[in-house]
């Protein structure tokens, strides 16, 4: 299967450097569907399950770019589009039917892939990989029964090549200990221990075998062969060491007693070695099995006192974080408070909504099917603006509404251009930020009083501010 050539680079580098404005719009123009083509060829895998149709339709996708480039008649490169397309609308339609008659080696395929087993068990990979483009060209030619036999080979090398990576994954660290074990001498200077790191790799391997993906009994017996394989070669240069220095077999004996006497002096024990080790350690385990009864009824009141001591902390930050949210809270009250003082009943209705002050304007009225705002109603703007003031980091929304009367469209224009011509004026006389405000019209999809009479007309009939502070106090995660 061919990979994507570096010719296509290169002539649509060549194309767009001649002329980069003409030569875009005449690829995008001729390209355009074959472009979204080769992607959707791709996104379905058709270079793995079609790959001869992927690629009669990939080196005709080249070869029209190469014409264009050359300046060929215009109709040879139709007819190389035209060709690719074929080939390509057949790849992505042979991927699709591949991808549920080959469902069984797909999934093999990707168990492999996920354990690295292309660059873990090289060889393996490249086999069924060839197997399974053996299969997928078949199925291709519409041999479906020689697809299916390559197809079921294909699948065993590729769970073949996961195991082999699975191995390595599990047993590569434990293999290396072993073999560094063994330059260490340890097949003459520590056999047992070595054979004993040779047993535990050799029944990880087997439970790998067994059950691969439930393999935790497997990593035991792993971790098993590392500590015997490095007991193994600890032993063996120590050995080695001795032998060197000429030391005895009482040197060893002595060595070892080291760590005995250490722990009973600890015990306030005498070390007593006339008839072995073994009285000495029985001594050390009974000490041992009341310091441990004392340090697990020692611990236990320790997770009390520790479990007391996180839930006070935990109440203590949740205590502090209500109080922050309180304090919030109150300013928020306290700035609410301090814009409804600003207008009149008649003028404005301020409440919340979402966590957002709203200003509905009721003062501020526009002549039928205009978007000019009256001189009266600078005052009333100007007040909107101080309450803006108030919250500095707010972002702003001019909302423009208008009744049902007449056509929708021409509705939503008008609002929209009403919403404009008040956002305009509190951006040339308020404090507010261009990027921190902006206008919207909605025409008449949201009133808030029935279009049937002239009152509900006339309420709809609105301009609102919303205030949107940079955080909402009152969303409760």
């Amino acid at each position: 299967m061919k990979k994507f050539s570096s010719v296509f680079l290169v002539v649509l580098f060549s194309l767009l450097s001649i002329n980069p404005a003409n030569g875009q719009d005449i690829k995008y123009r001729l390209f355009k569907d074959l472009t979204g083509l080769l992607k959707k060829a791709k996104t379905v895998n058709a270079q793995l399950l079609s790959p001869q149709n992927f690629e009669e339709g990939y080196d005709y996708y080249t070869d029209a770019l190469e014409s264009l480039n050359d300046n060929d008649p215009l109709e040879d490169v139709k007819a190389s589009i035209s060709k690719s397309a074929f080939f390509l609308n057949k790849a992505v339609a042979y991927a699709r039917k591949a991808k549920k008659f080959f469902a069984f080696t797909l999934k093999a395929r990707s168990d492999a892939e996920k354990v690295f087993a292309d660059s873990l068990a090289p060889k393996l990979w490249k086999k069924a990989e060839s197997r399974f483009n053996d299969a997928c060209e078949d199925f291709e030619d519409n041999e479906n029964q020689d697809a299916e036999d390559e197809a079921f080979e294909a699948e065993k090398i590729y769970r073949s090549a996961e195991l082999k990576a699975i191995k390595r994954i599990y047993l590569d660290k434990a293999r290396a200990a072993i073999k560094k074990a063994k330059d260490e001498g340890a097949k003459k200077l520590a056999p047992k221990t070595l054979k004993k790191a040779e047993q535990n790799l050799y029944n990880a391997e087997k439970e790998l075998e067994n059950k691969r993906y439930n393999n935790d009994y497997a990593k035991e017996l792993e971790a098993k062969a590392f500590s015997e394989a490095q007991h193994a070669a600890f032993l063996s240069k120590m050995f080695k060491e001795m032998d060197d220095e000429d030391q005895t077999l009482e040197d060893l004996s002595l060595y070892w007693e080291k760590p005995l006497c250490k722990i009973a002096e600890y015990f306030n024990i005498e070390p007593y070695f006339n008839n072995g080790p073994d009285s000495l350690v029985d001594e050390i385990m009974s000490k041992l099995q009341i310091l441990k009864a004392q340090m697990k009824e020692e611990g236990l009141l320790e997770n009390k006192v520790a479990a007391l001591k996180t839930e006070i902390a935990k109440t203590k930050i949740k205590l502090s974080e209500l109080q922050k949210r309180l304090a919030k809270i109150l300013h928020f009250v306290r700035k609410l408070r301090e814009v409804k003082n600003l207008f009149k009943s008649n003028e404005a209705e301020v409440f919340t909504r979402n966590g957002n002050i709203v200003i509905r304007l009721r003062k501020l009225k526009f002549a039928p099917g205009s978007a000019v705002i009256a001189p009266k109603y600078f005052g009333l703007l100007s007040k909107v603006g101080r309450a803006i003031e108030k919250f500095p980091d707010a972002s702003i929304t001019v909302a423009g509404h208008t009744d049902a009367s007449g056509k929708a469209g021409k509705n939503l224009i008008i609002s929209q251009k009403r919403a404009e011509a008040v956002y305009k004026y509190l951006l040339a006389n308020s404090g507010v930020a261009a990027n921190a405000i902006h206008a919207v019209g909605y025409g008449e999809s949201r009133p808030v009083a029935t279009n049937k009479t002239d009152a509900g007309k006339s309420k709809n009939r609105r301009i609102e501010i919303i205030i949107k502070p940079a955080e909402n106090i009152f969303d409760i995660n």
